[in-house]
């Protein structure tokens, strides 16, 4: 039972490590896409 909480720990660490990696490498176009929207926006009010 043990073993098996160790093993959902280490997928879960794994797939957090993952997670972050992936996020790190799209993070400029999350930004680019964020500042295209705010001006886009911006542009729409005034």
């Amino acid at each position: 039972d043990q073993s098996l909480l160790d093993i959902y720990s280490i997928q879960l660490t794994l797939f957090d490590v993952v997670l972050s990696v992936a996020l790190r490498s799209i993070d400029p176009f999350v930004v680019a896409f964020r500042a295209l929207v705010n001006r886009n926006v911006r542009c729409f009010y005034l």
